[in-house]
């Protein structure tokens, strides 16, 4: 999902604007992040529904990452640039990560925008025997 400055200045509502000329995009680094790694497949997804090929999709991975000011080792990093460096016009990040902006620093300063073609994201978790009795959090931890 997209997260875009309050008004949605550069008017960012697909994968596609992310490569405008113009537009600062804000993603972790494919190749150290699983959220990156999602976001890539997700654009690239997004080409490969509307009939497009393995070419054209090359193509929008490349010009969305030459829109990347700088390149966050993980998904907390990117938020971070975005939300306290006010770096970008755009993050990319997954949906659990916007509630916690939203939390964080206020559901009021920033839009979400949800592109036409995206990508489900589970998150797994466990829960440790040992650690949830000690803390008695065995209740909510499995919630």
């Amino acid at each position: 999902m997209f997260l875009v400055r309050k008004g949605n200045p550069k008017g960012i509502k697909t994968w596609a604007d992310l490569a405008k000329t113009g537009v600062s995009v804000i993603i972790a680094n494919p190749k150290t992040s699983g959220n990156g790694r999602y976001a890539c497949l997700a654009a690239w997804g997004s080409i490969i529904k509307q009939g497009g090929n393995e070419m054209q999709a090359r193509d929008l991975i490349a010009k969305i990452f030459a829109n990347v000011p700088i390149l966050e080792t993980g998904g907390r990093g990117a938020t971070t640039a975005f939300v306290q460096r006010n770096i970008g016009d755009v993050l990319v990040t997954f949906e659990n990560e916007v509630q916690f902006i939203k939390q964080e620093y206020g559901a009021d300063k920033f839009d979400i925008v949800y592109p036409p073609v995206s990508i489900v994201a589970d998150l797994p978790v466990s829960v440790v025997d040992k650690v949830v009795d000690k803390r008695g959090t065995r209740k909510v931890a499995e919630a």
